[in-house]
């Protein structure tokens, strides 16, 4: 009886240290990968700071204007402030160097294709 309870200890034993083993592993394994990642991270957090870095001197405001005025051919126009609502022309008055007073455009709505017809629904009561 003793052997017995001796050789199961032992096989117990040897599979203990299996299970250790494996666990030891599988644990070096997910080292590697969180160092992996850790890694890549690191170096995500460094080409997003670089793009921010980029991103400030390409929306500069006064870098974009040069480039409107370069490709665009756009330039910077003073806005005209109205001073008062009585510069506006009134409602009617042609402009001086517009001929046109009045323009009027009148359409006809197509004939109807379809005739629909709403009845009430009854319940089933």
């Amino acid at each position: 009886m003793v052997r017995i309870l001796n050789f199961l200890f032992v096989a117990l034993a040897g599979l203990s240290c299996f299970a250790v083993n494996h666990i030891a592993e599988k644990t070096r394994l997910a080292d590697i990968a969180l160092n992996a990642t850790h890694h890549q991270i690191v170096l995500e957090q460094q080409s997003t700071k670089l793009l921010q870095a980029q991103w400030q001197t390409v929306a500069d405001p006064q870098r974009i204007q040069q480039l409107a005025q370069a490709h665009l051919g756009l330039t910077d126009t003073p806005t005209v402030a109205l001073a008062s609502l009585e510069l506006l022309p009134r409602r009617g008055d042609a402009a001086a160097d517009n001929p046109i007073r009045a323009a009027s455009m009148v359409t006809q709505s197509p004939a109807p294709t379809t005739v629909l017809h709403l009845t009430a629904a009854r319940s089933g009561n």
